[in-house]
């Protein structure tokens, strides 16, 4: 007989006029273009978010953070990710199925909205240019 493990995934994701909400947890659209430039605010906008939320949950600290912005995003992305119970064998289904909603590629994408949210999330001075790879230490 084998052994399966499974692992389930559940996400209430609506959009109100001024925010988007995950399984009951408020993400304020005004932050996306602040941690976006140029992105807006759209669900888009907000799935694209979803796809680098894991590692502002597992390796990033609210304190790290040199901006309002990556603050709220940081603390936002802990309590997703632990409401919707993201583990390490599904952090990757995870963030396919928010680049599929968002429609992007996974691993292309990373590095552009790494470069974009970088100054808000790190604070390390490092001057991010076009095309640079791993731009969130």
């Amino acid at each position: 007989m084998s052994k399966h493990n499974v692992t389930m995934l559940k996400m209430d994701i609506h959009e109100t006029p001024k925010a988007f909400n995950v399984n009951g947890i408020t993400f304020s659209k005004k932050r996306l273009p602040e941690l976006f430039p140029g992105w807006g605010c759209d669900i888009k906008t907000f799935y694209r978010l979803m796809i680098i939320m894991p590692f502002f949950a597992s390796q990033k600290r609210v304190e790290e953070a040199p901006t309002v912005t990556g603050k709220y995003a940081i603390a936002k992305a802990k309590r997703i990710f632990e409401n919707i119970g993201l583990d390490d064998a599904s952090i990757l289904p995870f963030m396919q199925i928010a680049a599929q909603l968002g429609e992007l590629q996974i691993p292309e994408c990373l590095d552009d909205i790494a470069e974009q949210c970088h100054d808000q999330i790190c604070g390390c001075g490092a001057k991010v240019s076009p095309g640079t790879k791993n731009t969130l230490h």
